[in-house]
């Protein structure tokens, strides 16, 4: 139910926030970091309710001008957003996709899109509108559906730019 599900994510969104913002110059991380594969199974809820942000094994530090995919064969594909199929540019608005996906399957229990075929899975990703959640949990207003879809918009520049947009 929302009343549960949004909350959890808003500290879902703070903590990705933290990783795209955080600075460890000794380490060379200078402007951040992309996690590039936010799943369920990489965000985990404490025993007193806090949320961690785990596997950050493809994690790609964010330069001046963003990070480039090139060579980025990893993620997990129901979360993955266009670009990172076409290998463009990616940035902060690539974690933001993973994080609507994310959304879309706390408000509904499943996955906006899926199939067992790859090629199929990956075409409904990059051409197939975002299904209406109401038809999977009818108590979803119209404002979070316009809020995920924005999330889950195919090209970068029309969703959020920012885990703090997100959260606006």
């Amino acid at each position: 139910p929302e009343n549960k599900a949004l909350p959890m994510f808003l500290e879902i969104l703070d903590t990705v926030a933290y990783l795209h913002n955080c600075r460890i110059p000794p380490l060379g991380i200078k402007n951040g970091l992309l996690h590039l594969d936010i799943k369920p199974n990489n965000v985990m809820l404490l025993p007193d309710g806090k949320i961690k942000l785990i596997d950050l094994g493809i994690a790609s530090r964010m330069t001046d001008a963003s990070v480039t995919s090139t060579g980025l064969g990893f993620g997990t594909m129901a979360y993955m957003p266009p670009e990172q199929f076409e290998k463009k540019i990616c940035g902060k608005y690539t974690d933001v996709f993973a994080l609507g996906v994310l959304l879309f399957e706390m408000l509904t229990g499943r996955l906006p899109f899926s199939s067992n075929s790859r090629e199929e899975l990956r075409n409904m990703i990059k051409f197939s509108p975002t299904p209406i959640m109401r038809q999977f949990y009818p108590m979803i207003g119209e404002e979070l559906q316009y809020i995920v879809e924005r999330a889950l918009a195919k090209e970068p520049e029309h969703r959020y730019q920012s885990c703090e947009e997100f959260a606006m």
